[in-house]
């Protein structure tokens, strides 16, 4: 299973790394620009996507993740 974390906290993605990626792959973005592009792509299982993102909210990315076909 493959997971994209979103997160802009890099102590915090990493800590969560660190745990997620003895089960799963996980794979780091830090602003949601990146973290919508990325997901966009497609190829992963689960998002993991914070909310409050200095770029733009976690509301918006998941809007436009939710109007590509990905869903």
């Amino acid at each position: 299973m493959k997971i994209l974390l979103i997160e802009d906290n890099r102590s915090l993605a990493d800590s969560l790394k660190r745990q997620l990626g003895k089960s799963f792959i996980v794979d780091i973005v830090h602003s949601g620009e990146e973290g919508l592009q990325r997901a966009l792509l497609g190829g992963q299982d689960v998002i993991i996507l914070d909310l409050s993102l200095p770029d733009t909210n976690g509301y918006d990315v998941c809007r436009g993740i939710r109007r590509s076909h990905w869903c």
